[in-house]
Formats: C-alpha cells, sequence, structure tokens
C-alpha cells in the first residue's frame, strides 16, 4: 500500500504488491520514471540485465500509458511486473481504471505470486479504497519471480546513468507478509484518513 503526495505536475510514483506496501510519495514526480517500494531482482537492475517477467512487483503512480489505448491523461494506480506496466491483467486497458487527482493518493498492490493480483487506489484523504483490478496475472508472470530484493524510492528504466527522472518524495511506506485481505486494506485506508493529512 501507498499514499503518494499529488501535485500538478506529471508524477510517477510505484511501490509494490507482494506481500502488501503502503507509501506516501511527495512533490514534483515526473518524467517516464517511477519512484517505489518494490521487490525485485537484486542490483544491477539495468535494462539489458533484467531477469524479464515477474522479476518485481512495483506499485506504480503516474501518466505512463506503456501499452496504449489509455483513457484520460492520469494518473493512474498501475501494476510494473517487470517488462510491463500493468492497468490489470492485461496488455489492454482497464476499463475499471480511473484517475486519481486529489492532492494525497492511497495506492496498493498485492500479488500471491501465482494466480492473482489487485490493484486498488484511493483519495488519502477521505472516503474508502477503489478496486482497480482483482484478478489474474497477465500472460507470462505466473509464477512470479521476485528475488529477495527490496528497493525503497527508486526509479528503474530510463534512470539508469543517474537521470533523476523520478524526482520526488513521499511520506510513509509500509510492506506486510501474506496477501491482506480487503477489510484489513479498508483499515488502513481509513487509518489514513483519520490522520488528516492536509
Amino acid at each position: 500500500m501507498l499514499n503518494f503526495h499529488h501535485h500538478r505536475s506529471p508524477r510517477n510514483v510505484t511501490a509494490p504488491s507482494k506481500p502488501g506496501r503502503q507509501r506516501r510519495p511527495g512533490p514534483g514526480l515526473h518524467g517516464s520514471c517511477r519512484r517505489r517500494i518494490r521487490c525485485a531482482a537484486p542490483p544491477p537492475l539495468h535494462p539489458t540485465t533484467k531477469n524479464g517477467p515477474g522479476a518485481m512487483d512495483a506499485i506504480y503512480f503516474g501518466t505512463s500509458c506503456w501499452f496504449g489505448g489509455c483513457s484520460g491523461t492520469g494518473p493512474w494506480v498501475q501494476a510494473d511486473l517487470e517488462w510491463g506496466l500493468y492497468p490489470g491483467g492485461s496488455t489492454s486497458w482497464n476499463p475499471n481504471q480511473r484517475a486519481f487527482t486529489s492532492k494525497y493518493v492511497t495506492a496498493m498492490l498485492k500479488n500471491n505470486g501465482t494466480t492473482r493480483f489487485a490493484i486498488k487506489g484511493a483519495n488519502a484523504r477521505s472516503g474508502g479504497t477503489t478496486t482497480l483490478w482483482d484478478g489474474g496475472l497477465p500472460s507470462g508472470y505466473s509464477p512470479m519471480k521476485n528475488q529477495n530484493a527490496i528497493i525503497l524510492g527508486s526509479g528503474g528504466d530510463r534512470c539508469v546513468g543517474n537521470t533523476n527522472l523520478s524526482a520526488g518524495t513521499f511520506y510513509e511506506a509500509a510492506m506486510v507478509s501474506g496477501y491482506p485481505s480487503d477489510p484489513a486494506e479498508n483499515a488502513v485506508q481509513a487509518d489514513i484518513v483519520a490522520a488528516g493529512y492536509r
């Protein structure tokens, strides 16, 4: 689960799913890179040495439309599973996706590693979560291949070479073990709202 501070400038943020994560990013995320908490392959994580589909689980928050066909301009909560930024369970645009434009955004991603993953988003200052996807993993992603690396707030892909395209901050992050239940995630969102971010 993640919580992000949304600025009016384009931004990208991410965090991973399996087990479960929470994070708050801050001002000015931009470009095509992501800031994330993620499960990934250990360094070096460079485009020529990636381990292929399923090598990481990262929550993405930003305006990139990886496979095309997106509705609107975002920003959206998506799953970066390596070799693809997924709005749902396939390369097709997920009709349940929606932009989250509130000042603070909660983003959640969970993945059981073999059959199912879920993406959720919310206004971190009011209301409950919206389930954007809850279903099967994309083709070629079962089983996932995470390799015991946890990376916090780093960009990837086009951020190699210290280009700083994933500039930004976040306020909170958490990773949990297992596949969190919907009631547990709802309780987390209620606690985030009760914190009163301004």
